[in-house]
């Protein structure tokens, strides 16, 4: 297991670069280098998370299909709590505290599209969307 995510790990840096050259300057963040690679590291962190997710079912259950259900039932019911579909004041005790806090797409999603695109979002007059980090001004 332990060989499987160190053997992995520089691919996932090979698709991190690939997809964060493409889709941050499509998005239109901030044009720095800072920036670009902050957002290559925390997709880098999301991508080791979600892929140790899928080494961990599949030592878990051998059955490739059973994981592959499994995994992608994870990942969807994460993206359903993480706060991206549906904001977390709204979800009920059992839904926040069982899922929507150990959710690693949580984590990523606020720093990338709040905290490190703040000043993008203020300059565009998009600073009163809601997303954590941005206090309207």
């Amino acid at each position: 297991m332990v060989a499987n995510f160190l053997i992995g790990l520089p691919y996932l840096f090979i698709i991190t670069l690939i997809f964060s050259g493409i889709s941050y300057w499509l998005a239109n963040f901030r044009p720095s280098a800072t920036g670009f690679l902050t957002y290559i590291m925390w997709l880098f962190v999301d991508l080791v998370a979600a892929e140790s997710l899928v080494v961990l079912v599949s030592s878990i259950f051998p059955n490739f299909v059973i994981s592959l259900a499994l995994t992608a039932f994870a990942n969807g019911l994460w993206m359903c709590v993480g706060g991206f579909l549906v904001t977390p004041t709204i979800l009920n005790v059992f839904w926040r505290y069982a899922f929507h806090y150990i959710d690693y797409v949580r984590l990523k999603f606020p720093l990338c599209a709040g905290v490190e695109n703040e000043n993008v979002f203020a300059d565009r007059g998009l600073a009163n969307m809601g997303l954590p980090g941005n206090d309207g001004q």
